[in-house]
């Protein structure tokens, strides 16, 4: 939960205890897409399974049939690094989540089996920490003067 704010009673003028509204997954989500469209490097495969959302019943049932899976990360990352000596492409799935918020045990089944097939699996909670862990894979290009010196 977030730590309570000061902020001061129009009416009263006493000071009360107030928590910031929590960033949704959903903005944390377009924020870091809206990154990637302005960012991502080259040779870079990402995209976003969408396994969420409202359907028709038989919308989703169509969708169980194509092999949509439960728990599957909010994106996916396929890339290899330049002068890799392994020339091996990496994988990231990346589960985003508000702060507070927890994965649901489709989502830990997913998780392991990532791991099992040595793909990096990360969940965040807000969008700095998402931001710098892809610009530490080389997912993302750096701005500002780190861009302009390499």
């Amino acid at each position: 939960m977030n730590a309570p704010l000061k902020q001061k009673d129009l009416f009263t003028g006493g000071w009360r205890k107030v928590f910031a509204p929590s960033i949704k997954e959903k903005e944390i989500h377009e924020s870091l897409v809206a990154q990637l469209r302005w960012r991502c490097r080259p040779g870079v495969i990402w995209f976003h399974p969408a396994n969420g959302g409202w359907r028709p019943w038989s919308t989703a049932v169509d969708l169980k049939k194509m092999g949509v899976q439960p728990g599957v990360a909010d994106l996916m990352f396929i890339w290899r690094l330049p002068m890799d000596p392994a020339d091996m492409c990496r994988v990231l799935c990346l589960e985003l989540k508000r702060h507070g918020g927890r994965q649901s045990p489709e989502q830990k089944q997913f998780q392991t089996e990532c791991g099992v097939v040595g793909a990096t699996y990360e969940v965040i909670d807000n969008i700095d920490t998402a931001i710098a862990l892809l610009e530490g894979y080389g997912i993302l290009g750096r701005v500002g003067r780190a861009a302009m010196e390499s």
